[in-house]
C-alpha cells in the first residue's frame, strides 16, 4: 500500500506516529503507531470522514484494534496473529463495510454547488476560492473568522490559494451564510478538518468539482441550474481513480533508483490534474528533495483552473521541494509541439475512429502516419512519446483494444523500436470508471537508452476480472513488485480474480496480441495452442453485425410492426439483440426495418412504405441524415449505417452475443436474421469444404455445444476482456487467435468423440446438452478430461 503521513505536519494533537494507508477507497486505512489506543472515537470517525479512509487501525507493541466508521464494536487481535496474516487481515477491512460512514466527496461537492450557486459569478473559479476557504473556516472552533480580512489572506496562503479572488466583493453576504453553515450540514455530528480533507481527499473532490463546473449552467436571472454529471462521456474523457493514478506515478518513478536534482512531469490531457498531484505525492514518499516542473494542458478552461487551484494547494503541503508549474489551456489538435520531460502520465480521451470528426481523423493519420483506423487515444500516446527525454517513462490509460486491434499490430511492433514496455495491464473492474463504456487497460513504456538489453528487460503482465475488488487485488500486487524484485510466481494471486505475471519483449513478440488474458490455464494453455492446429479465424469468419445508427427508428417491437399494412411488413426481418439469445436458442421480441436498395429517392420510399415512412422516417430525417455513415449517400436517410448485406445470404452460422459468458452462442441454421447486436461466426472454406448444408447444419450444433461450455469459457477469458457484469467482449480482434479444433477431421480421427456427439444429439434431441455434456464433449475435442481445466469463478449450473 501506499503510506503517507496522516497529517501534513504534527500528529493532530496526538501522540505517536499517524499515516494514511492508500489502496482503493474500500480497504484504505489510518494507521497509528502507539503504546495504547487512546484517542476517543470520535476523533477516529473524524479522522476517517475527512480523509476518505474506511477504518483506524491501531498498533501498539501487543495488539491491534479496529475502529470502522461507525461500527460500535472495536475488534481487537494479537499483533503476532496479523503480522503472520497480513493478506487476510487486509481481506477483513475490504469487506467490513456495513457500517460505513456516508462518502465525503459527495457531500462536499453539494457544497461547493449550493456557494456557487449563491455567489452569482457565471465562472466557477471564485467560487471555488470560497468553497475552499469555507472548508477551511468550517475546521475552526468559529466559522465566522471567515469574515475576517487578515484570516482570509493568511489562510489562502497556507492552502495555496493567493490571489485568487479574495476581495470583499466576491464575497457576497449569501456566499458567506453558505459557508458558514458548512459544518452545521456535516452528517452525523461529524467534524470536517480541513488539513485532511486538502491532504488524502483533494483528488477525488477536484474531479467532481471539476464535473460541477462542467455540467452547470445558469439562468437569465443568475441562477445556477446544476444538471448531473452525463453518464456517458461524449468528449471521451473519463475522470481517472486516484488509485489507478496513484499506482501509474508510483510505477513511473521507479525508473530511478537515485533522482537527478530535477525532474520533469507532465499531463497532456489533464483534467482537475489528479495524476499530476499523486506524482508529488509519490515523491514526497520517496523522499525527492529537488525541483520538479510540473507540465499540464487540457483543452478545458475550466480543468485548467481546477488543475491549477489543485497543484496550488498541494504546494504548500510539499515543502521539501521546489514545485515549478506550467499549467496552460491547448487543443492537442493543433499539432503544437509538446514540451519535453522525464515522465508523462496520462488518460487520454478514449474515442473511437466511427465517432471522431474529420479534424480529429485528420489530426490522427498525421501523427501515426495514416496506420489503419485507430483510436483517438493512439495519437496522444504517439505524442507523448515523441516529448519524452532520451530515458524518460509514459505511464497512461488505454482502451483494451488498442492492445488487441489487429489493425494496429504495426504500429505497436513500431513501439517496440523505440520504447520497451515495462507494464501491460487490464482491469476488467467496471466499477473503477463509473461512466466509462469501455475495458480500461494500462501500458508503461520506456524510451530505449539502451536498445541491446532491450528484449531481455522484464515485462509485467496483470490482468484481473470484473469480481468487485479484483482490479485493487492486483494492483496491489503490482505495488508489490515495484519495492524489489520477485520471481514471477511469488506474486500470482487468486487466478479466479486476478492474475500477475513477468515475462520479457522476446515473449511479447510472440503473441498474437498485447492483450492479457486470465492466465489460469498456465501450462495447458501452451499445450493446446501447440497441439490445436487451427484457430477461431480458420474455423469461422466472425463478423459484426447490423449497425442501424438509429435503432429506435428501425428496429420496432413486434406489435408495432404487426399494425402495419401486410405490403410494408415485407421490409421487417426477425431481428437478434441481446435480449433474443434465450438459454443457447435465439427468440426475437422485435424486427428490423431493411430498405429495398431499389428505390431511389424519399418518393418512391413513401409509396412504398406510407405507414411506416410517415411516422418514423419522415419525422427523424434530420437526426438520421446526421448519422456518421460509412461511404453512402447521406441524403439516403432511410438506410441503414451498415447494412452487412451478407446477413441475409441464406448460410448456416452460428450467431454470439456481443458481451457474453454461457450460453452465449446460438444456432441460425438458415442464415435468415437480421444480425444486429450479436456477432455472425459464418463458417469458412476450411470447414464446408464440398459439405452440403445438412452436414454443416450437424457440425455448427457441435460447435454449438462447445462454445457454450465453461471449457470455452475458461479459454475466451484468456484472450478477451471483461466488459461490465463480468460478461466478455466477443469481438473479432479479440476470438479470432483463440485455439479451435477442426471438428470434420477429429470426428473421422477418433471414433470415439463421434460417439460421444451421437450419444449427446440422441439426448438432447434439438436442445442444448446439460452443461456436464457440453464440458465432456468440448475437453475431448481439445484432447483433455474435464478435470485438466482449471474452471475456477465458472460456475453454473443446468
Amino acid at each position: 500500500m501506499a503510506m503517507s503521513r496522516l497529517f501534513p505536519s504534527g500528529s493532530g494533537g496526538f501522540p505517536g506516529e499517524h499515516y494514511a494507508m492508500l489502496d482503493g477507497r474500500r480497504a484504505s486505512f489510518a494507521c497509528s503507531m502507539v503504546d495504547k489506543p487512546d484517542i476517543p472515537p470520535e476523533n477516529s470517525r473524524n479522522w476517517q470522514w475527512s480523509s476518505d479512509l474506511a477504518h483506524h487501525v491501531f498498533i501498539t507493541p501487543d495488539t491491534v484494534e479496529v475502529r470502522s466508521g461507525r461500527d460500535p464494536d472495536i475488534r481487537r487481535f494479537k499483533r503476532t496473529s496479523i503480522e503472520t496474516r497480513l493478506e487476510e487481515f487486509l481481506t477483513f477491512l475490504d469487506n467490513s463495510r456495513r457500517y460505513a460512514l456516508p462518502d465525503v466527496v459527495p457531500f462536499l461537492a453539494d457544497e461547493f454547488r449550493t456557494i456557487w450557486a449563491e455567489s452569482g459569478h457565471a465562472e466557477g473559479q471564485s467560487a471555488l476560492v470560497t468553497f475552499l476557504l469555507a472548508l477551511c473556516a468550517a475546521g475552526e472552533g468559529d466559522p465566522s473568522v471567515l469574515e475576517d480580512a487578515a484570516w482570509r489572506g493568511t489562510t489562502a496562503l497556507e492552502i495555496g490559494i493567493d490571489g485568487l479572488g479574495l476581495d470583499a466583493g466576491d464575497l457576497l453576504k449569501p456566499t458567506m451564510q453558505c459557508a458558514l453553515r458548512m459544518q452545521a450540514s456535516v452528517p452525523l455530528g461529524l467534524r470536517l478538518i480541513p488539513s485532511l480533507v486538502l491532504r488524502h481527499t483533494a483528488g477525488r473532490l477536484f474531479q467532481e468539482a471539476h464535473a460541477v463546473l462542467e455540467s452547470t449552467q445558469f439562468d437569465l436571472f443568475g441562477n445556477a441550474s446544476i444538471s448531473t454529471t452525463p453518464g456517458y462521456s461524449p468528449t471521451g474523457a473519463y475522470f481517472t481513480p486516484v488509485p489507478i493514478a496513484r499506482l501509474l506515478a508510483e510505477w513511473a518513478l521507479q525508473r530511478w533508483s537515485t533522482f537527478p536534482d530535477e525532474l520533469t512531469v507532465a499531463d497532456f490531457a489533464c483534467g482537475s490534474a489528479v495524476f499530476l498531484t499523486e506524482s508529488l505525492r509519490a515523491l514526497e514518499r520517496r523522499g525527492f528533495r529537488g525541483t520538479v516542473r510540473i507540465i499540464g494542458r487540457d483543452k478545458s478552461a475550466q480543468a485548467v483552473m481546477m488543475a491549477k487551484v489543485a497543484i496550488r494547494a498541494l504546494k504548500h503541503d510539499v515543502p521539501t521541494m521546489e514545485v515549478t508549474t506550467d499549467i496552460r489551456q491547448a487543443d492537442a489538435l493543433d499539432n503544437v509541439d509538446w514540451p519535453k520531460a522525464d515522465i508523462v502520465l496520462m488518460n487520454p480521451p478514449f474515442r473511437s475512429w466511427e465517432r471522431m470528426g474529420s479534424r480529429e481523423r485528420e489530426w490522427l493519420r498525421d501523427v501515426t502516419n495514416g496506420k489503419g483506423r485507430p483510436d483517438l487515444s493512439v495519437g496522444f500516446i504517439e505524442h507523448a512519446i515523441r516529448s519524452l527525454n532520451p530515458s524518460g517513462v509514459l505511464a497512461t490509460l488505454v482502451p483494451a483494444g488498442v492492445l488487441a486491434s489487429e489493425s494496429l499490430s504495426r504500429w505497436r511492433d513500431e513501439l517496440l523500436e523505440k520504447t520497451t514496455p515495462s507494464l501491460i495491464a487490464v482491469l476488467g473492474e467496471h466499477g473503477l470508471f463509473e461512466h466509462a463504456l469501455v475495458n480500461v487497460g494500462i501500458l508503461a513504456l520506456r524510451m530505449n537508452a539502451e536498445v541491446r538489453t532491450a528484449s531481455k528487460s522484464p515485462l509485467y503482465v496483470a490482468w484481473s476480472s470484473a469480481e468487485t475488488g479484483a482490479a485493487s487485488r492486483v494492483m496491489r500486487t503490482i505495488r508489490k513488485s515495484i519495492s524489489g524484485p520477485h520471481e514471477s510466481g511469488s506474486l500470482r494471486g487468486d487466478i479466479a480474480s486476478f492474475s500477475f505475471s513477468i515475462t520479457n519483449i522476446d515473449a511479447l513478440k510472440q503473441r498474437p496480441s498485447w492483450l492479457p488474458g486470465a492466465g489460469a490455464l498456465g501450462s495447458l494453455l501452451d499445450a493446446i495452442q501447440a497441439a490445436v492446429g487451427t484457430k477461431v479465424g480458420d474455423i469461422f469468419t466472425v463478423r459484426q453485425g447490423i449497425r442501424t445508427g438509429a435503432n429506435e427508428v428501425f428496429v420496432q417491437p413486434r406489435e408495432i410492426v404487426d399494425s402495419l399494412p401486410e405490403r410494408e411488413r415485407l421490409y421487417f426481418k426477425e431481428a437478434v439483440d441481446a435480449a433474443s439469445f434465450v438459454d443457447g436458442e435465439i427468440k426475437p421480441k422485435k424486427l428490423l426495418f431493411v430498405a429495398d436498395k431499389a428505390w431511389r429517392d424519399e418518393s418512391e420510399v413513401s409509396r412504398a412504405i406510407p405507414q411506416f415512412f410517415n411516422g418514423y422516417l419522415k419525422t427523424r430525417k434530420e437526426p438520421l441524415e446526421n448519422r456518421k455513415r460509412k461511404s453512402m449517400d447521406t441524403s439516403r436517410y432511410w438506410e441503414l449505417t451498415w447494412p452487412r448485406f451478407w446477413a441475409f445470404d441464406g448460410r448456416p452460422r452460428l450467431l454470439s452475443k456481443r458481451f457474453g459468458l454461457y450460453p452465449a452462442f446460438a444456432r441460425d441454421p438458415e442464415g435468415r436474421l437480421a444480425v444486429v447486436q450479436a456477432n455472425a461466426w459464418i463458417p469458412t472454406e476450411t470447414l464446408t469444404g464440398s459439405t452440403g448444408k445438412d452436414a454443416i447444419r450437424d457440425l455448427l450444433t457441435a460447435y454449438w455445444w462447445m462454445l457454450n461450455s465453461r471449457i470455452a469459457v475458461a479459454l475466451l477469458r484468456e484472450y478477451c476482456p471483461n466488459v461490465a457484469g463480468g460478461q466478455l467482449d466477443l469481438e473479432h480482434k479479440y476470438v479470432k487467435d483463440i485455439p479451435l479444433p477442426h471438428l470434420p477431421k477429429l470426428f473421422l480421427q477418433n471414433p470415439a468423440l463421434q460417439m460421444l456427439a451421437s450419444s449427446i444429439r440422441t439426448r438432447s434431441a434439438d436442445h442444448l446438452p446439460s452443461i456436464s455434456d457440453r464440458d465432456q464433449f468440448a475437453a475431448t475435442a481439445f484432447g483433455t478430461s474435464v478435470s485438466d481445466w482449471n474452471l475456477s469463478g465458472i460456475e453454473v449450473s443446468d
